[in-house]
């Protein structure tokens, strides 16, 4: 599943719990080869795709979040798509894809 591969890469923040309490930390485990080259890949998509929704998500975020967070958050994003372009078959939709649209 897609929150299984950002798992696997290590883009997603640990989570500690206590009864109703919840505590969100950073990133960590996965591999570390495969998250540098996801962020990478994230921070040229951002650079060379202005009007992607990927682009956009990390825009939105950036004007919250540190630089750094909001690319990780961007990374695991495009991880997410790249695992489904690969199930679906299908080309990346810049724009985004529903697919309960294209039909």
């Amino acid at each position: 599943s897609p929150a299984h591969l950002c798992s696997y890469a290590g883009l997603v923040p640990s989570v500690k719990q206590s009864g109703s309490k919840e505590v969100h930390g950073s990133i960590q485990g996965g591999k570390p080869l495969l998250r540098w080259v996801l962020y990478q890949a994230a921070h040229h998509h951002i650079r060379n795709a202005p009007n992607s929704h990927i682009t956009k998500f990390y825009k939105r975020l950036e004007r919250k979040k540190p630089e750094k967070l909001a690319k990780t958050a961007a990374a695991r994003k495009l991880t997410t798509v790249i695992y489904w372009m690969l199930e679906l078959k299908e080309e990346f939709h810049p724009q985004g894809y529903d697919p309960r649209t294209s039909r």
